[in-house]
């Protein structure tokens, strides 16, 4: 994945978050606090200054009441480059909600 996917792979992911955080009324420390991570970590996704681990992606998919596909479908209809970038990459996002469910899966049996 070049450098230019990858960003617009995380502006998405960012935007989202963001966008799903404002609509159920939290503030990043709020939400910072129901996630256990800081609030200077939750800016920092939002701005696309840092990559979260598939635990926190799903921890934080769950906290705002979605699924966590739905933080990688950007909102405006797919640009040519966005669809190019999704296809190309949806093995590796796919292997992340397998981590992702994984990790769940044997928190929750242990």
């Amino acid at each position: 994945m070049d450098k230019r996917e990858t960003l617009e792979i995380q502006r998405i992911l960012s935007a989202n978050i963001k966008r799903f955080r404002s609509r159920r009324g939290m503030s990043q420390l709020k939400f910072a606090q129901e996630l256990g991570i800081s609030h200077n970590f939750v800016s920092d996704i939002e701005t696309g200054k840092k990559w979260i681990s598939p635990a926190t992606l799903t921890n934080l998919a769950e906290v705002l009441g979605v699924e966590v596909y739905e933080l990688f479908m950007p909102e405006q209809a797919a640009t040519e480059d966005t669809h190019k970038i999704l296809t190309r990459y949806s093995q590796d996002i796919k292997k992340v909600f397998i981590e992702s469910f994984d990790t769940i899966t044997n928190e929750y049996l242990k």
